[in-house]
């Protein structure tokens, strides 16, 4: 590995930590976004899920009671349902297709909250399932359940500490789900254990950068700072998807 390239992967984890650090989210799709230019697709992903389980473990101390445990549980729950209907789903529909149908989405969402305030609602155990069922599905056909459900907590509302430490606990038990399907199927191998351990400290510091950003944040600015990341990492996504029709 040049020392370009181990510059550009440390760069990209110290990124992917302050998301992380900062917002509960973004992590994976900041990881897998980085390193596609220079390591394969499934040794990002695998990276990513390992050191999203990493993240949550660094994190547990700070968010644990903020936590919103019951509807952590429906969101697991409705991902078990919902995912292999998104699984479904991609055998029969283009994967580009799709993904560039939620970017556009996560964008629209995005740009809407922009200029109008959050709704503020208190949603019902049926409407949680709900988001997590439509989680699920989005999970299944895209791997882009975290975004969705970042969208659907800024429309309602939820206080930042309470959004951020949900999602945190949530990608926690998701991913290590994920993790013992990938190592299963053999898809953790010397280069991703490698990796992982190279990028463990770099997170941890940008983690801790963006827990102490996020303390001395208010509502606002956490609000401002979420809608910029979710229509950065569209736009990414979408430029992305476009390069590789082209």
């Amino acid at each position: 590995m040049s020392l370009v390239i181990a510059g550009w992967i440390g760069l990209v984890f110290l990124v992917a930590g302050f998301a992380r650090g900062y917002s509960g989210f973004g992590f994976s799709a900041v990881t897998v976004v980085g390193l596609s230019f220079v390591v394969s697709p499934a040794t990002a992903v695998a990276t990513a899920i390992l050191l999203e389980i990493a993240a949550s473990l660094f994190q547990a101390r700070s968010v644990f009671r903020d936590v919103d445990w019951r509807n952590t549980m429906v969101l697991l729950a409705g991902g078990l349902v919902g995912n292999p209907v998104g699984v479904w789903i991609l055998q029969i529909a283009p994967e580009t297709a799709l993904k560039a149908a939620v970017y556009a989405f996560l964008l629209m969402v995005a740009a809407v909250l922009t200029f109008i305030r959050p709704l503020r609602i208190e949603l019902s155990g049926s409407a949680w399932f709900a988001v997590a069922l439509g989680a699920g599905i989005v999970n299944g056909a895209t791997a882009l359940s975290g975004l969705f459900i970042v969208a659907v907590m800024t429309i309602a509302g939820i206080a930042p500490a309470r959004l951020r430490a949900t999602l945190v606990a949530y990608f926690f038990f998701s991913d290590l789900y994920a993790a013992g399907l990938l190592g299963w199927r053999g898809m953790i191998g010397a280069e991703v254990l490698w990796q992982t351990l190279y990028a463990l400290p770099l997170v941890g510091i940008g983690i801790v950068i963006g827990s102490r950003r996020f303390l001395g944040a208010s509502d606002a600015q956490f609000r401002r700072a979420t809608l910029a990341l979710l229509t950065a990492l569209s736009l990414v996504g979408l430029s992305i998807l476009l390069c590789n029709q082209m």
